[in-house]
């Protein structure tokens, strides 16, 4: 089975996110009791997300970053 780029992601990203690459649920099942059990690893989680996400996913980057690939795009020659 092909990797989901979330999932990558989520793999680049411990302290934001857990991932389970296998499909036997029998492997999900202790993830979710850790997340059910252990508050400091919520916080954890939800810190990591908050501080990737406003890293990550600010819009003036990311537009920033769109604006270049286009004026590079545009500066090579085709054909």
């Amino acid at each position: 089975a092909a990797v989901a780029t979330g999932m990558k992601w989520a793999q680049r990203h411990p302290e934001a996110a857990m991932t389970v690459t296998s499909a036997d649920p029998e492997v999900l099942v202790p993830v979710l009791a850790r997340l059910r059990d252990e508050a400091n690893l919520r916080v954890r989680l939800a810190t990591g997300a908050a501080e990737v996400a406003r890293a990550e996913f600010d819009p003036v980057k990311i537009r920033a970053a769109f604006q270049r690939c286009l004026v590079e795009a545009a500066g090579r020659k085709h054909g």
